[in-house]
């Protein structure tokens, strides 16, 4: 039988700080594709009462807005799926994704107050912290 190897301490907090900023990956991604739906129905319902009256042009807003709704939805699922892959492969430690979660933290920088600190804690994990920087 193999020996099961000891994780040392340091392991511990490098593996709950990664696991950490999975789980803010997933439930942002989560958030990300239920807004997409709920946006994509109405943009749907928008641009449907737009199409189905014989409008004057003054009043067919709703279905313009109504695309651009549908439009900012398929946004948002991109955006989504985008977060829940990179919750994925964070945890499995490929190189690409930390670059891109140090951007996307560098971005959510600007969303105060929220964003801000969860920006701040994974430029800290994955720059600053000596566990996580390698």
């Amino acid at each position: 039988m193999a020996k099961k190897k000891a994780i040392s301490k340091k392991s511990k907090e490098t593996l709950g700080i990664i696991k950490a900023i999975s789980i803010i990956d997933y439930i942002y991604g989560i958030m990300l594709v239920i807004g997409a739906f709920f946006l994509f129905l109405g943009g749907t319902i928008l641009a449907s009462l737009g199409a189905l009256r014989n409008l004057l042009p003054e009043q067919m807003m709703g279905g313009l807005v109504g695309g651009v709704l549908v439009f900012a939805a398929i946004l948002l699922l991109i955006m989504g799926i985008l977060y829940i892959y990179l919750g994925k492969a964070i945890k499995e430690y490929k190189i690409w994704a930390k670059v891109v979660q140090i951007i996307l933290a560098i971005l959510g920088l600007f969303s105060f107050p929220i964003g801000t600190a969860i920006g701040i804690f994974i430029l800290w994990a994955l720059l600053i912290n000596k566990d996580t920087k390698n």
